[in-house]
């Protein structure tokens, strides 16, 4: 692994309180907010790259400031999911991806092997319900769950185990801010 690269999922160190604590980065979510938000940086040949430079930055973050024991990254697979089977218009009105922000996409993957970072996609199910699972799973084993992610679908995890955190915002909301943002309970 590069010297000062996240720690890999498969990490075995204890976290805060010896507690072990798993990270679970939605990457499109990541991916999204950089695009937006960063001014197109681009390579000699043209291609943008802000995306792939603020994701990398947020690894980077959470490595250095949150100290995880274990971190994955969980990528949206592209193609209809079972919801599409259900309700053939689920996300329809959606407009699709930036073609700039698409042709990133690959390299980003690049980057988060180069990381050394265990990335996760499976065909047929949104990157919420990996990292549902994945909550649920690694609670289950005794870890402390950190979901890094503004989607405010993924707030209904949160318990005394599980947290969201907003890196953009740095700011991290379990039960009782879920409270305070939406006045009900996870």
């Amino acid at each position: 692994m590069p010297p000062g690269a996240p720690a890999a999922a498969t990490s075995t160190s204890a976290g805060s309180a010896g507690k072990p604590s798993l990270y679970i980065v939605d990457a499109l979510n990541f991916l999204f907010r950089a695009f937006h938000a960063l001014p197109p940086l681009t390579t000699t040949k043209g291609l943008q790259t802000g995306a792939i430079y603020g994701l990398s930055q947020m690894l980077l973050r959470i490595e250095r400031e949150q100290r995880p024991t274990h971190l994955c990254v969980v990528y949206d697979a592209p193609g209809d999911n079972f919801r599409n089977e259900i309700f053939p218009e689920y996300k329809a009105h959606r407009p699709p991806m930036p073609p700039e922000l698409a042709a990133q996409m690959a390299l980003t993957r690049q980057v988060v092997e180069a990381f050394g970072l265990t990335q996760l996609e499976i065909p047929g199910f949104e990157a919420d319900d990996i990292i549902a699972t994945l909550a649920k799973v690694a609670k289950a084993a005794g870890m402390q769950v950190v979901i890094c992610s503004s989607d405010k679908d993924l707030m209904q995890l949160c318990d005394g185990d599980v947290s969201v955190l907003d890196t953009m915002k740095n700011r991290r909301l379990g039960v009782e801010e879920v409270r305070e943002k939406f006045g009900v309970p996870p």
